[in-house]
């Protein structure tokens, strides 16, 4: 049986379970080890406060190395499962729940069954106010719909769906629980940012990577470039926002040099035309 939706419909709910199950004897050690839960003292100097940029740093670049091991982009299987377990990790979505998520958003890019596409009349804050919670709800939406095919009713799809719901958001929970427990300060000055930033940016390449265009029409995923915010996530994340690209060849690791690729071609192109108009006066 493949590890997936379609070959183990089980597998992301022992995925979540046992990540889960991980944290809380982490989580448990370090209460034993503290006599309980940390203080919440949080440090206010100023050193701690560098932590806030490279935060906001951290998620550009985690964002990107995420999205290639999600494509398999690194050069093995195991250090693109080792990348993405570690960035999945600071992602707080662990690595099979965001990449099985990123497999549907290119699998129906721009269309209803699209997890990222905005819809009409989307603005760009409730978009990231929708993001997460969208999210957990389209992974649960697409296992039903796979457990009910294959004759989950009743009582059988309730505990389905609850079991699977609730995994995510314990497995979720705990990455957060086992930061809070090794540093409450590492956790205020680095982690929330850097999740506030992750939330942000990845809103930012689908809600502008993407425009609607209708419920029955298909857009085409745009190259975000040449500003502040674009340029600055591509040189920390891989050259994430060139989006248009990495969907016309998702396993290339550095979308900007399809992007690179094609502007040479359409030149080269334009000036075998205009050498040729010459000749053809000529004639």
């Amino acid at each position: 049986m493949k590890n997936d939706f379609y070959g183990d419909v089980w597998y992301l709910l022992k995925y979540n379970i046992w990540w889960t199950i991980a944290l809380m004897g982490f989580c448990g050690g370090l209460w034993y080890y503290h006599g309980g839960f940390p203080a919440p003292e949080i440090a206010m100097s100023w050193e701690w406060m560098l932590l806030v940029p490279l935060g906001i740093a951290s998620s550009m670049y985690s964002f990107g190395s995420l999205h290639n091991a999600s494509h398999g982009n690194y050069s093995s299987r195991w250090l693109n499962k080792l990348m993405g377990e570690i960035m999945g990790f600071h992602q707080i979505w662990g690595y099979e729940g965001w990449k099985w998520l990123h497999i549907f958003h290119h699998r129906h890019t721009d269309t209803p069954q699209d997890p990222h596409a905005p819809k009409k009349g989307d603005k760009f804050l409730g978009y990231c106010r929708a993001y997460i919670k969208a999210s957990i709800e389209y992974l649960i939406i697409v296992r039903m719909d796979i457990l009910t095919k294959r004759g989950y009713e009743g009582w059988k799809a309730v505990m389905a769906k609850q079991s699977f719901s609730w995994s995510i958001r314990f497995s979720m929970a705990f990455r957060l629980l086992a930061i809070w427990m090794v540093s409450p300060s590492f956790f205020v000055w680095f982690l929330i940012p850097s999740q506030i930033s992750q939330i942000l940016i990845t809103s930012y390449i689908n809600y502008y990577g993407h425009q609607y265009l209708g419920d029955d029409e298909r857009s085409t995923a745009m190259d975000l470039h040449g500003t502040l915010l674009s340029d600055t996530f591509n040189f920390l994340g891989h050259n994430s926002c060139y989006h248009g690209s990495h969907h016309s060849n998702p396993n290339v690791f550095d979308p900007k040099t399809v992007h690179d690729a094609k502007k040479a071609e359409a030149l080269a192109k334009a000036q075998a035309s205009n050498q040729s108009e010459p000749t053809r006066m000529a004639s």
